[in-house]
């Protein structure tokens, strides 16, 4: 029926928010390539293909391979007027949920979350270099300061979403790796940390502390991330190990009793 066929505006602006992510199988770094591109000419809204990949082959920072997947949505996750609404309403009936400190530390991360689809773990950029692991406020302070904005994934404790592209992240990292002088001759040849650390930071960057690092979750200091609520709790089984513990522990108290 005509009725039930989508506007082709709405299908063009979800084409436009499908994208393939390139991602570098040594350093980690990614970039995403939007299946459809919008432009503006004269208020006039125009949609139209993508112009090639945005990466070659190898990656321009470790020479490492590229790795292609998808496609995967890459538009804005979160409605935050929704998001808004259900954290009000958690919060004026907290005796009706057991969970709803959970449930409002989640929902404020999220509404705080920024809109870019996927995240960097600080934890693995470090260890391609080989630095110690900046924390999150001052790292997040280094890109705030550069003028990017900055926030945690509601996905992982220890995230971290930006808008900076690929070469503001890595000259973040060489100069932190700068102020926390690594050992290069601990690398091996044509590592990946080597070949980035080889190239100098094409700006200056500030780690001084910005307040805006500092969220209001983390304020006043929410349960944002859900802990395991006992020991070797999960859908999978227990290591064998930690199985043959638990058998002697009970074998033991039976014997004592």
């Amino acid at each position: 029926m005509p009725g039930d066929l989508i506007p082709s505006s709405q299908s063009n602006n979800k084409f436009s928010n499908t994208s393939v992510v390139f991602r570098c199988s040594g350093c980690g770094i990614y970039n995403l390539s939007s299946m459809g591109r919008i432009t503006n000419n004269l208020n006039q809204v125009k949609f139209g293909p993508t112009q090639g990949p945005p990466v070659n082959s190898t990656c321009h920072f470790c020479r490492s391979k590229i790795h292609m997947a998808g496609p995967m949505y890459s538009g804005p996750l979160h409605n935050k007027e929704f998001v808004s609404a259900m954290l009000k309403f958690v919060q004026d009936n907290k005796t009706k949920f057991q969970t709803s400190k959970r449930m409002e530390g989640m929902l404020t991360v999220i509404f705080e979350e920024i809109d870019a689809p996927l995240f960097y773990l600080p934890n693995d950029l470090s260890s391609t270099v080989r630095s110690p692991t900046p924390d999150y406020q001052t790292l997040a302070s280094a890109f705030l300061n550069l003028g990017f904005k900055v926030s945690f994934s509601h996905c992982a404790a220890g995230s971290l979403k930006t808008d900076a592209p690929p070469e503001v992240i890595w000259d973040v990292m060489r100069c932190w790796a700068k102020k926390n002088p690594v050992k290069l001759e601990k690398f091996p040849k044509g590592a990946p940390g080597l070949l980035i650390l080889g190239v100098e930071p094409s700006r200056e960057v500030d780690f001084t502390y910005n307040p805006q690092s500092n969220t209001p979750s983390r304020c006043i200091k929410l349960v944002r991330y859900q802990l395991n609520p006992e020991k070797n709790w999960g859908p999978k089984p227990r290591h064998r190990r930690q199985v043959e513990e638990c058998r002697s522990e009970k074998k033991q108290k039976k014997e004592l009793s």
